[in-house]
Parts: structure tokens; C-alpha cells; sequence
């Protein structure tokens, strides 16, 4: 009988499956985090859930613990790579940034977001041409992705190409393409 109390118990105080974060605030949502790591250390969901909360909070030094924690449970997870790629750019190390996006690039070439993220890194390092090979590349995989039409229209324009860049807006239904 108290098993079963127990068991209902339980249930009620357990979060819904339905919601990502099962708190509204953010402070909420690091703390059940670090109560589900405390119990599951080795939990890849809330570990990397964590790390991007603590990241919106902007605490990057407990961020490269966790993901340090991450690495170590799970060193072949690309996800990791492209995660330390993002601490990196917001720190502002676009170079270590570009570095890591390509490591994660190396484990999954069609990542049309990994390439994306490669160009914005590349165009802040003042790579530009580097920058437009990958942001093709990230139109490749995904031609939908409109962020990686609208650097790539952008950086084209720099470079005066402005027949190439109206091409990507063509194809993607912006300045120049048909109406629907």
C-alpha cells in the first residue's frame, strides 16, 4: 500500500514529458537539471540541456565544465564539438570557433547548420571566400536554410557580384523571384 502511495506520489511530482524544459524560468530549469545529473550523471540529454541553459545565462566557465563532464562520458559525440564551437563564439574566439565546426564537420559532412555555422565563424575571422564555400555548402545540404541564402547574398554583394547574388535570392524567393 505505501508502495503504491509512493508510486503516485511520484508520478504527480514528476515533470511532463511533453515540455523541453519543464520550468518556466531559467533559473528553475538549471536547477532540475542539476538534480536530474545529481541522481543520472551520465545523462547525455540533461547534460547538454544544462550546458545550453547555462550558455543563455552566459556562465561559459560552467558551461566548459559540463561539456568537459559531456566529453568524458561521451567523447565521440559530434554534438559536443559543435557545442564547444558555440562557447567559443560567444566568447568571441571565431578561430577556435571555425576550428571546432570543422572537427564536427569531419564526423558529419551533411550537417547543413554545422556549415553554417562554419561561415559565420570563417566571415568573422575575415575569411570571406572560406566563408562563401561553406555557406554553399550549407545551401547544398538544406536549400531552404535562408540564413545561409541570405550571408552567402551578402557576402557576394561585397565581393561585387551582384548577378550571383541575386541568383541565391532568386532561388530562394526573395528580391527578383517569382511572387507566390
Amino acid at each position: 500500500r505505501d508502495v503504491i502511495l509512493l508510486f503516485f506520489f511520484l508520478l504527480i511530482r514528476r515533470p511532463p514529458r511533453s515540455t523541453l524544459f519543464p520550468y518556466t524560468t531559467l533559473f528553475r530549469s538549471i536547477e532540475y537539471f542539476r538534480r536530474v545529473i545529481s541522481i543520472k550523471p551520465k545523462d547525455p540529454f540533461a547534460l547538454m540541456s544544462l550546458a545550453q541553459l547555462l550558455m543563455k545565462r552566459e556562465e561559459f566557465d560552467a558551461v566548459g565544465q559540463v561539456l568537459k563532464l559531456r566529453k568524458a562520458y561521451y567523447p565521440y559525440d559530434p554534438v559536443n564539438i559543435k557545442m564547444e564551437g558555440l562557447l567559443y563564439a560567444a566568447r568571441g574566439d571565431w578561430a577556435e570557433a571555425a576550428s571546432s565546426y570543422q572537427t564536427f564537420l569531419e564526423s558529419e559532412p551533411q550537417n547543413a547548420g554545422g556549415h553554417l555555422l562554419l561561415g559565420l565563424a570563417l566571415e568573422e575571422t575575415g575569411e570571406i571566400d572560406k566563408a562563401i564555400l561553406a555557406y554553399k555548402s550549407a545551401i547544398h545540404y538544406s536549400p531552404r536554410l535562408v540564413e545561409a541564402r541570405a550571408r552567402l547574398s551578402e557576402m557576394l554583394l561585397q565581393q561585387n557580384k551582384p548577378g550571383q547574388a541575386l541568383r541565391t535570392e532568386k532561388r530562394r524567393g526573395g528580391k527578383g523571384g517569382r511572387s507566390r
